[in-house]
C-alpha cells in the first residue's frame, strides 16, 4: 500500500488537492489517519497534506486517528500541529472521540502541556514587560534607543496576550516616558556640541527646545525608564550656561560696535557686567567671559578717561583775581599755640585749595590712562588724554614751585612772630 501511494504521489508531482472520490470520503490523509497507516502519514504530511482540513462533518485528521485509537498517528499529527480543542458538526473534539487509554492520555497531556505553555507565556510576556521598564546600569543614546525598541516589543506582545491592563498601561506610559528621556538626552548633546549659543537663532532652537523636554521629563517622573535626577540636573546646568552665554554675547553685541565709550555707554555696560557675573556663576565658555570682561574693561577705561579729563579744574577769572589777592594761597594750620609750633613738632602747611585739586585731577588723569594704555582704549581719546597730562604736568609745576614760596614765606614769618611772642612772654 505504501508503495502505491508512493507511485501515486510521484506521479502527480503537483501540489495536493482534496480530492472527493464519494461524498462521504474527503482527502487521503483522513483515510490514514481513520485507519492508522502511520507511513502513509508521513508521506502524505511530506508531500504537502495539511493536518487542519475537515470532512463534511467538520472532522479533521486527529479526530479519526484518536477515533481509531491509533495512537502513533495521533502523536504524528500532534507534532505536526493539528488542534485538539478543534470541535467537528457534533461539538465532539478529539479527545471526546478516543477510545484506547493511550489515545487518551497522549491527547490530555498535549492540552495540560500545552494550557501550560500558554501560562508560561503569558507569565513570560508579563515578566519581559517590566524588565523592559528596568532602569539601565550604563544610559547612552544608543542603549536607550535599544532598550526602547525591547518595550515596544515587549509592549505589543503582552496586548497580543492580554495581559492585564494595569501593566499594558504602565508600559505604555513607560514608553512615552521613555521617549522623552532618550529626546532630553539627544538634545542635550546637540546642545553641547553647539556651544557656546550666542546666537538668538541657536538660542531658539536649541535651549527652548532643552527647556521645554526637560519640563516635560520632569512632569514625567523618574520611575519607569524616565529621565533620572542627574540628568535634569545635568540639563538644567546646560540651560543655564547658554542662556548665560546667549545673553553675555548679546549685552556684548552693542558695546562692540561703539568707536568710543561715552555716558550713552553706561546702561550696556551694566547690562554686561550683571552678565559676566551670571557666566560666572553658570561657568559659561571661558574665552567668551574673557572677552566680554576685555571689551567691558576697554569700555570703562575710556568712559574713566574721559570723566578724569571733564574733572581737569580750569581756573576761570574770579579764581585768578583771588589767587592775585591771596585769598588762594596756602597757609599754615594753626593749633592753638600758634605762632608757636605745636609741642614738639613742626608747623603742618595746608597746600591751596586749587593746588590739591589739581594734584588729584592729575593723578586720577594718570591713572585713568595708564588703564586706558592697558586695555587698548580708543587710540584718539588716549592721545588726547596724553596731551592734557602734558599740561597739566605743566600746570602743576608752577602751582608747586609757588606754594613752595608761599610756605617758605608763611613760614618765616610765623618763626618771626614766635620770636617776638617770647620775647614779651619774658618781660
Amino acid at each position: 500500500m505504501v508503495e502505491v501511494v508512493e507511485l501515486l504521489l510521484l506521479a502527480t508531482k503537483k501540489k495536493p488537492q482534496k480530492r472527493r472520490l464519494f461524498p462521504f470520503s474527503n482527502t487521503p490523509l483522513h483515510w490514514a489517519a481513520l485507519f492508522g497507516h502511520l507511513r502513509v502519514v508521513w508521506l502524505l504530511l511530506e508531500a504537502g497534506y495539511a493536518t487542519n482540513d475537515a470532512d463534511e462533518v467538520g472532522n479533521e485528521p486527529l479526530h479519526l486517528a484518536a477515533t481509531g485509537g491509533h495512537a502513533s498517528v495521533v502523536r504524528v499529527l500532534l507534532a505536526d500541529g493539528a488542534d485538539t480543542t478543534k470541535k467537528n458538526a457534533y461539538s465532539n473534539t478529539p479527545l471526546t472521540l478516543a477510545k484506547s487509554p493511550e489515545t487518551r492520555r497522549l491527547l490530555e497531556d498535549y492540552r495540560v502541556s500545552g494550557r501550560r505553555a500558554n501560562l508560561d507565556a503569558y507569565r513570560s510576556a508579563g515578566e519581559s514587560l517590566q524588565r523592559a521598564m528596568g532602569r539601565l546600569e550604563v544610559e547612552t543614546p544608543e542603549t536607550l534607543v535599544a532598550q526602547s525598541d525591547r518595550l515596544s516589543s515587549a509592549l505589543s506582545h503582552a496586548r497580543a496576550l492580554g495581559i492585564k491592563k494595569e501593566l499594558v498601561e504602565r508600559g505604555e506610559s513607560a514608553l512615552s516616558r521613555l521617549a522623552t528621556h532618550v529626546e532630553l538626552r539627544e538634545m542635550i548633546a546637540t546642545v553641547k556640541g553647539a556651544a557656546p549659543i550666542v546666537t538668538q537663532r541657536a538660542y531658539c532652537d536649541l535651549v527652548n527646545k532643552l527647556k521645554r523636554l526637560r519640563r516635560e521629563a520632569a512632569v514625567a517622573g523618574e520611575n519607569d525608564c524616565g529621565a533620572p535626577s542627574r540628568l535634569l540636573e545635568e540639563a538644567d546646568e546646560l540651560a543655564a550656561r547658554s542662556t548665560a552665554e546667549y545673553w553675555l554675547e548679546t549685552h556684548g553685541r552693542p558695546l562692540k560696535t561703539l568707536e568710543c565709550a561715552d555716558e550713552a555707554a553706561k546702561a550696556p555696560m551694566a547690562r554686561l557686567s550683571a552678565a559676566i557675573q551670571r557666566a560666572d556663576v553658570c561657568r559659561a565658555d571661558v574665552s567668551l567671559v574673557q572677552t566680554s570682561r576685555a571689551l567691558l574693561a576697554r569700555r570703562a577705561a575710556e568712559l574713566d578717561l574721559r570723566e578724569a579729563l571733564a574733572a581737569l579744574p580750569v581756573p576761570n577769572a574770579e579764581e585768578e583775581v583771588e589767587e592775585k589777592e591771596g585769598c588762594c594761597k596756602g597757609h599754615i594750620l594753626e593749633t592753638p599755640e600758634y605762632p608757636l609750633p605745636p609741642d614738639g613738632g613742626s608747623y603742618k602747611w595746608i597746600p591751596s585749595a586749587s593746588l590739591s585739586a589739581l594734584r588729584q585731577a592729575a593723578e586720577r588723569l594718570a591713572q585713568a590712562l595708564t588703564k586706558a594704555r592697558q586695555t587698548e582704549a580708543f587710540p584718539a581719546l588716549v592721545s588726547a588724554a596724553d596731551k592734557k597730562k602734558n599740561l597739566v604736568a605743566d600746570d602743576l609745576r608752577q602751582l608747586e614751585r609757588k606754594d613752595l614760596e608761599d610756605r617758605e614765606l608763611a613760614i618765616a614769618g610765623a618763626e618771626k612772630a614766635a620770636k617776638k611772642l617770647k620775647k614779651k612772654k619774658k618781660k
